[in-house]
């Protein structure tokens, strides 16, 4: 199913690994199933905006490094007091099952959910229409 949706062969390196990723890929679905169902862009906006408070307090928070991984919360928060003052000490974050050490690279973003929906949006629903897909 891979190989007929996206014309390339599955390997291990397709898989979205990093949150970042994670994350479009869950928005571009909303989208998806939003042209399906007839839903507008606007309505889907509104949606998420009435139905999914925690999410949207999650999003409005969530810090992505340089990397493409999610920002720990501890060192967020130290950032958005000090900003690119952090030390690479204090962007030091350790998993706390696996005890793996990750440091968050510069520069952090931080990305608007309802925003990034509208461009999944429109390029879904632009492919398809070329493709006679979607009426």
């Amino acid at each position: 199913m891979w190989t007929e949706l996206t014309g390339d062969s599955w390997t291990p390196q397709s898989a979205a690994r990093k949150d970042e990723e994670r994350r479009q890929l869950m928005l571009e679905i909303d989208a998806l199933a939003a042209i399906l169902y007839g839903i507008t862009a606007d309505e889907l906006c509104a949606i998420y905006r009435t139905q999914f408070g925690v999410l949207r307090k999650y999003e409005e928070d969530d810090l992505y490094d340089a990397n493409g991984r999610l920002v720990p919360k501890e060192i967020a928060k130290a950032y958005r007091e000090r900003g690119e003052q952090l030390t690479e000490a204090e962007r030091l974050w350790t998993h706390p099952q696996s005890g793996v050490e990750y440091l968050a690279e510069f520069p952090f973003r931080g990305h608007d959910r309802e925003e990034d929906m509208r461009e999944a949006y429109a390029r879904f629903a632009e492919e398809l229409e070329k493709t006679g897909t979607v009426e």
